[in-house]
């Protein structure tokens, strides 16, 4: 009987023994292959930014949208860009509003080329309700939009990752000037109402030398309400606002705002 379990014992063990040495090689191998796949996640892992929009304005061939009194705009020549002007003169205020966005292809941009949008007040009332100046788009470049960011589940860490640029500065044809043109930068939803749930970057001020904006949206302010509405109405289209900041009695007739290099990108997470 002692022998029976000895030997019965000693077949265990050297089953084991067996399965061991032939199986061994085969756990390795998916134990490489497992490291080799996570090595090759890391490896395809985007480490640097990726651009949801750009546009250089390089297409500009002088098109523009003239708009008085907040009526229908007109539009003369080729327009490139998805944009438009909004305002309307206090009532009874004296004076008109006429209000200009233009593709100029004869100004150039910090880098020396031409091609830069315009954003011009060519006439200003006495008092305004208010005015600004908006960009959905580009006709051939398509809508601006973050295909980074998944629909319902965009976190304040996406926003923190998610900057947009612009290069821009002043100018007056008309009545050439010093001093800056301020105007309050805001990242809205392309949709009705957007204000109450747009990222606000608050007053630029535009000199005449060219400068740089570049801010992560999760630094903006009213972020909470931006992002409460991006995850429960998931827009898929965004609107770029440069509106008027305080009374139109600061501004010129002429006063023009030059916009230059717009870029939306999504740095990669840590």
């Amino acid at each position: 009987m002692n022998n029976l379990i000895l030997a019965t014992r000693t077949d265990r063990v050297l089953s084991q023994r067996f399965l061991a040495e032939r199986l061994w090689p085969i756990a390795l191998l998916f134990v490489m292959e497992l490291a080799s796949s996570d090595l090759s996640a890391q490896e395809n892992r985007p480490t640097s930014p990726t651009i949801q929009y750009r546009d250089d304005f390089a297409s500009a061939t002088g098109g523009r949208q003239i708009q008085v009194n907040g009526l229908d705009p007109t539009e003369e020549g080729d327009v490139h860009s998805l944009m438009y002007s909004y305002g309307r003169p206090h009532r009874n205020a004296p004076g008109t509003l006429r209000m200009i966005m233009m593709e100029d292809g004869t100004a150039r941009g910090p880098d020396g080329r031409p091609g830069v949008l315009r954003m011009e007040l060519a006439d200003v009332p006495i008092a305004t309700d208010y005015a600004g100046f908006v960009v959905t788009g580009h006709k051939e470049l398509g809508a601006v939009k973050i295909p980074a960011w998944t629909p319902g589940q965009v976190t304040a860490a996406d926003l923190d990752r998610t900057f947009i640029s612009f290069r821009f500065r002043t100018e007056n044809l008309r009545t050439p000037h010093k001093g800056g043109v301020t105007l309050n930068f805001r990242f809205e939803p392309d949709q009705e109402g957007s204000y109450i749930a747009g990222a606000n970057f608050g007053a630029l001020i535009a000199l005449d030398n060219w400068r740089t904006m570049i801010r992560p949206i999760g630094s903006a302010k009213n972020v909470d309400a931006f992002l409460s509405n991006l995850n429960y109405t998931q827009p898929e289209q965004f609107k770029l606002v440069w509106a008027q900041a305080g009374p139109i009695e600061l501004y010129q007739p002429g006063d023009s705002v030059l916009i230059d290099d717009l870029t939306i990108i999504v740095r990669p997470s840590d």
